[in-house]
């Protein structure tokens, strides 16, 4: 009896005694765990924790979620010029700041008689101007405008030359006068100037006469303009701003003269991304950065497959085929067989849609539908005809050559283009 007694009280004291340890976390196990946790960094617990959310989120996060693009903007460029091949329509131009700077540029080339060459009929001084496209890249040319001044004695620019001229950022500062920035294009060519039949000209409309465009007549002479991307306050950081630069340099990319790979995207900044334009997509730079947009920041495997199939019933709903087009676009080429699929759809805007996005993924399969669409549908015309030009196939050069015949005018300058 006695032994049983003492047999009781130890069973006791060690059910104690391990229910105490589990309270005060005394679990040799636990002690295990807990050292095993803190053996990683703050960046490991981070990134782990950032991993688990990412995988067990339904909704793929996309860059432009996190960043603002800037560098859009149109930069305006002008300057003066001289026209000359005028039949008798030119005239010696009064004094004014404009006639000072023809002047002093026309001494500067060593110009001989300036003043007797501005008074000839068969001259005209004119104002030049140009806004300097977005991403574009030194070299690369661009429309320019040129207009007599209000108190011109010159009445036509029809069949004039423009030369060379240098075009800057200037504006009119009080007490100061005209001031110029840096000469950031140059410009010349021959002027063309609206159409006008016998009965226009009687109606008195010559003063569309004094003015006309010069169709890629100003050239790029100042650095490439790229973008930037700058994140969220709330999401700046190197490693973020490395990860988005990533996540487009995986996508879109190019070769150098040497056949090396470079991203398109650099992080130069914890809150700046600069980004380059993918040559492809020259003649439609808004559709790019909504590419870059929709590519995701993070996303999983399963997840994208699921994505994809979800996208695969959108991008045959009208409403839903531009959106569901363009993030098919941003993953990559292994789209393609969906986008292929849509072009099977009765609907022109269905078919559009995925066709502009198999163009931008250089592959020609919707070639005939964007061509229907630029013939049939105003409002897809112009994105029909670019997305063709980004195409280096011989059946979209047909297809636009094509479309140089239709009566439609703005259809013939576009395919032109």
């Amino acid at each position: 009896m006695k032994n049983t007694v003492n047999l009781l009280i130890v069973v006791i004291i060690l059910t104690a005694g391990f229910t105490g340890c589990q309270k005060l976390n005394l679990n040799p196990q636990s002690w295990l765990k807990s050292a095993s946790m803190r053996s990683q960094s703050p960046d490991e617990d981070e990134t782990t924790s950032e991993i688990e959310k990412f995988e067990t989120k339904v909704d793929t996060p996309f860059i432009g979620e996190y960043t603002q693009i800037t560098g859009k903007n149109l930069i305006a460029l002008q300057g003066v010029g001289l026209v000359t091949g005028l039949n008798g329509t030119g005239g010696n131009p009064p004094p004014s700041v404009h006639r000072e700077a023809l002047l002093r540029e026309m001494r500067r080339r060593n110009v001989k008689n300036p003043n007797q060459i501005l008074r000839s009929p068969s001259t005209a001084l004119v104002i030049v101007k140009a806004y300097l496209p977005p991403l574009i890249r030194k070299g690369e040319t661009f429309d320019v405008e040129v207009y007599l001044p209000g108190n011109s004695e010159a009445t036509s620019l029809e069949g004039g030359w423009l030369m060379e001229s240098y075009l800057a950022e200037q504006a009119m500062i009080q007490g100061r006068g005209l001031l110029k920035g840096h000469i950031l294009a140059k410009a010349q060519g021959p002027i063309l100037i609206p159409p006008m039949s016998e009965e226009d000209r009687k109606k008195g409309t010559s003063g569309l006469l004094r003015r006309g465009r010069i169709l890629a007549g100003g050239i790029s002479v100042a650095e490439d303009r790229d973008l930037a991307l700058y994140l969220r306050n709330d999401f700046k950081s190197i490693r973020n701003a490395q990860r988005i630069a990533n996540r487009i340099g995986t996508r879109f990319h190019h070769f150098d003269k040497y056949g090396i790979e470079e991203p398109l995207a650099e992080a130069k900044t914890d809150k700046k991304v600069v980004l380059k334009l993918k040559p492809r997509y020259k003649h439609n730079d808004s559709r790019y950065l909504q590419v870059v947009r929709y590519i995701a920041f993070r996303e999983t495997d399963v997840a994208q497959r699921v994505r994809m199939q979800k996208l695969t019933e959108e991008i045959m709903i009208p409403e839903k085929a531009e959106r569901a087009s363009i993030e098919l676009e941003a993953i990559g080429k292994k789209s393609i067989p969906i986008l292929k699929s849509a072009l099977k759809s009765p609907l022109l805007e269905v078919r559009f849609h995925a066709a502009v996005a198999l163009a931008y993924l250089d592959d020609g399969s919707g070639i005939k539908d964007l061509a229907d669409a630029a013939r049939e549908e105003p409002a897809f015309r112009v994105y029909a005809l670019a997305a063709m030009s980004a195409l280096d196939e011989p059946e979209a050069h047909l297809h636009l050559r094509e479309l140089m015949s239709m009566t439609s005018a703005e259809t013939r300058y576009g395919a032109f283009r």
